[in-house]
């Protein structure tokens, strides 16, 4: 049995439409004057204790992001070589995330 034309274009015009909402509602709205805040955590040296190599070509990428995101309207802030907990804080302090004491529920 085959959709006749009107119908066929009603049912994709429906699922398309369905589809497009679920796509706004994950997406960044970019129409804003403020756009937000941009972290970017640039790690290229580790702890000892962490055995993990220097990265080469890190500055780089974090300029170029850095770069980008200026000219996209946000309010970028760099950080360089940060250990996890302050990651963390550096989170807690720009609200970027919700932390519930009675149970685990983070929102990043």
């Amino acid at each position: 049995m085959s959709l006749g034309g009107s119908s066929a274009q009603a049912a994709s015009a429906a699922v398309s439409s369905a589809g497009d909402d679920v796509a706004d509602k994950y997406r960044y709205r970019m129409d804003h004057r403020e756009r937000g805040r941009f972290i970017i955590i640039n790690n290229k040296e580790f702890q000892p204790q962490t055995k993990m190599n220097k990265r080469s070509g890190t500055d780089q990428d974090a300029a170029s992001l850095y770069a980008d995101f200026m000219q996209l309207g946000f309010v970028v802030t760099m950080k360089h070589n940060q250990t996890a907990s302050q990651m963390l804080q550096l989170m807690l302090e720009g609200n970027m995330i919700d932390v519930h004491l009675k149970g685990v529920n983070l929102k990043f």
